[in-house]
């Protein structure tokens, strides 16, 4: 990012509940972290707390989870993920032993009061009224920690509709993100479909797109695990199509599959797979494994079409897929299910994104003579500087520096 949009938020440390830990900061770059750097651009110290885990339903998972937070050192520190692990200036990362049985109102006010006090210490000589909370993760000890804590300022950014992800975040946090989201100052979605969610809980939101990393976009090359020599050779022989992410159940086999059977050249995935549930890939899908983000852009540059296989359902009709932008950003032209927000973009770039639901259509397309050139550059261009997260992160500055200064929304 270039020249900063972030607020200063006074001389007291920013205090951020997340959705990662300190091991795998680096190992994604998502819209949080993006935005949890753009804050520490204006401030000098920002402590993070890393997520606690979900609920465990048997003993013995609640004394390992206890005993692998009390464990001195991350995976980080031991060096157990390949590549490098970076971090801005400022940002300090904060571990709490808990109680791991979410849910349970005692448990959630016990570790909430716990955690409490160890960021009491941690600001000292300030006092956690005088601190900005940004808000990511709907945990149970989240919300107990924002009705106790009583935070100067708290922002609460949504980029999911967490009921309907109930495996990953909780059978309860759609419900704790939309009672957040009554307690926050600011309110920010990334979807229109998010925003309209708000709306109708009577929550005035701020939709704040996706955005780029233009930094990451304009680095250096990066192989660190040998995939981007390893797709240079596969376009040797021919065009590359590739969807570069975690499988997850959101991710249509069907689609990838009937996709590779039409295209006239390879089909890769980059990422790992994350779902049990996935159906079988073609097995003229080669699966080249996972890269560290910071090659994510080496990456994608090597293909020709970028692929957005996903399901069509109420969790992915909120979603604005962070890859469909780095894949313009890349010079790739897009395949994608018609999420909303899919078209949105679409709209802006008409010729270079193709959508289709069932997978007759996704082997019609894989053969049409529109995915047979790369994008130029224009495009690219425009995309990197329309979507660049200095950019797009502006309105939440200016409204979250209104707010601080307790002048009217701007």
């Amino acid at each position: 990012m270039t020249a900063s949009t972030a607020p200063a938020l006074g001389p007291a440390p920013v205090v951020v509940f997340g959705s990662f830990a300190e091991y795998d900061w680096g190992l994604l770059r998502q819209r949080q972290q993006n935005i949890v750097e753009w804050i520490c651009e204006a401030n000098e110290r920002v402590l993070y707390v890393e997520r606690m885990g979900a609920t465990i339903p048997s003993p013995a998972g609640a004394v390992k989870a206890i005993l692998k937070r009390l464990r001195g050192k991350s995976t980080l520190e031991q060096g157990g993920h390949q590549g490098e692990v970076s971090r801005p200036n400022g940002l300090q990362f904060v571990r709490c032993p808990i109680v791991p049985l979410h849910g349970v109102s005692v448990f959630d006010q016990i570790n909430a009061s716990v955690l409490l006090a160890r960021l009491g210490r941690l600001v000292m000589p300030f006092h956690l009224s005088e601190c900005a909370a940004l808000v990511f993760y709907p945990g149970p000890y989240v919300l107990a920690a924002l009705k106790m804590a009583g935070f100067r300022l708290v922002i609460h950014d949504a980029a999911h509709r967490y009921e309907t992800v109930p495996s990953v975040y909780g059978a309860r946090a759609g419900a704790i993100d939309r009672e957040i989201a009554r307690l926050a100052d600011i309110v920010s979605c990334d979807s229109r479909a998010l925003c309209e969610d708000r709306r109708l809980d009577g929550i005035e939101c701020l939709r704040i797109p996706q955005g780029v990393d233009t930094v990451a976009w304009s680095a250096e090359e990066c192989d660190s695990t040998g995939i981007v020599k390893e797709l240079e050779s596969l376009a040797s022989s021919g065009p590359v199509a590739g969807f570069v992410g975690a499988l997850s159940d959101v991710v249509d086999a069907d689609l990838m599959s009937a996709f590779a059977e039409g295209f006239p050249g390879r089909v890769v995935v980059v990422g790992p797979k994350l779902s049990p549930t996935l159906g079988r890939l073609s097995d003229s899908i080669i699966q080249l494994g996972t890269v560290d983000a910071r090659c994510v852009p080496s990456v994608m540059r090597r293909l020709d079409v970028g692929l957005i296989p996903y399901t069509m359902n109420r969790r992915t009709e909120a979603v604005l897929p962070t890859k469909l932008l780095e894949y313009l950003a890349s010079r790739c032209r897009v395949v994608s299910t018609p999420l909303p927000e899919v078209l949105a973009v679409r709209h802006e770039y008409p010729d270079v994104i193709l959508t289709a639901s069932d997978p007759s259509s996704w082997r019609e397309i894989a053969g049409s003579a529109e995915l047979s050139s790369r994008l130029d550059s224009g495009v690219a261009d425009d995309v990197l500087h329309r979507y660049a997260w200095t950019r797009v992160l502006e309105p939440l500055g200016r409204r979250i520096e209104a707010a601080w200064r307790g002048d009217d929304p701007v």
